[in-house]
């Protein structure tokens, strides 16, 4: 049994394929979201594989990689509400320091943990449809964004 196989046992497959119910209505952060969930199933499909090719640990690079890409197109609207920004902020911080942490020890060790599988899919959920669906609506109910997910200029 390989070390991620009790981690794929249950609904993972559903839940971390990209579905309409996942949608912000922000056409480029769903776009980005959707690609996140694509590496992130590209991740685990790596660790699958044999630790010696350090394919989980090229693909947790990526997702490292797009993740800041992600975080930078983000804040451009959490700007708009000063106290979004800095919980959102705050939170994207809190991600960046633990995948560093487990990026570094994956180099020294070439080895995915299932517990760090757990950890990328936990916040890739709880971070999409949590907080970044009630911090869009908090944009909305201000009259920051419109429906479509454009600024609106005040």
């Amino acid at each position: 049994m390989s070390k991620v196989d009790s981690f794929l046992k249950g609904d993972f497959p559903k839940k971390y394929t990209w579905s309409p119910d996942y949608e912000l209505g922000v056409a480029l952060i769903d776009a980005q979201h959707k690609k996140l969930f694509l590496i992130f199933r590209n991740l685990v499909e790596a660790c699958k594989g044999d630790s010696k090719t350090n394919a989980g640990g090229q693909a947790l690079e990526l997702m490292v990689e797009y993740v800041d890409y992600h975080f930078k197109a983000e804040e451009e609207y959490w700007q708009l509400e000063p106290a979004i920004y800095a919980l959102h902020r705050r939170a994207h911080y809190y991600f960046v320091k633990e995948i560093y942490a487990a990026t570094g020890n994956i180099q020294k060790q070439r080895d995915i943990s299932e517990e760090l599988l757990v950890f990328l899919a936990s916040w890739l959920l709880d971070h999409v449809l949590g907080m970044d669906r009630d911090h869009f609506q908090k944009l909305r109910d201000l009259g920051l964004v419109d429906v479509s997910g454009f600024c609106v200029n005040k």
